[in-house]
């Protein structure tokens, strides 16, 4: 997040035109769209290819991102903009897993990034964020949302969470 800034202000766009016909049926609340993006001769073209008349996979890392942040997304521009004039990015999972995560408590999470230094810090404004804890035990599974000042930042915490996980969790 945000998408590609070849397609996204143009799939805002047409979620705002959803968005204004559900209000216009009377329909409230949230609701998740999503679109495939194609090229066309030479352009984009966006495909919406299902709607969900609730919050959906990433409204919980956007609101992540907006509380930690205090930041404001820009649909003109397709650009989430922090308070200190810094773009932010997040890239998020909710299927983390490994059979070998069952053995994490949510206390065991929180030290391990503080342990690597990939926590959210609030002066840096990056940093990795958990979520959906509670299936660690049964399920090895948890959710993961990594915050950076780039796409590639976003990742490179996102890829480096997941890489100490794993190592934290070798036998």
């Amino acid at each position: 997040f945000p998408a590609d800034t070849g397609y996204a202000a143009l799939i805002t766009r047409e979620a705002a035109k959803v968005g204004r016909r559900l209000a216009k049926e009377g329909v409230i609340g949230r609701f998740a769209l999503d679109f495939v993006v194609v090229r066309s001769n030479g352009k984009w073209e966006p495909y919406a290819i299902e709607i969900n008349l609730r919050k959906g996979g990433t409204t919980h890392p956007f609101l992540t991102l907006q509380f930690l942040t205090d930041g404001i997304y820009d649909p003109d521009t397709a650009i989430f903009t922090a308070p200190n004039g810094r773009q932010k990015f997040f890239v998020a999972s909710d299927h983390v897993e490994s059979p070998r995560y069952r053995t994490l408590t949510p206390d065991d999470l929180f030290d391990i990034v503080v342990r690597h230094n990939l926590h959210f810090g609030q002066t840096r404004q990056t940093g990795v964020v958990f979520h959906m804890m509670s299936a660690l035990g049964e399920l090895g599974r948890t959710g993961l949302t990594a915050v950076g000042n780039s796409h590639e930042d976003a990742k490179a915490t996102y890829d480096r969470a997941v890489g100490v996980l794993d190592e934290e969790t070798r036998e």
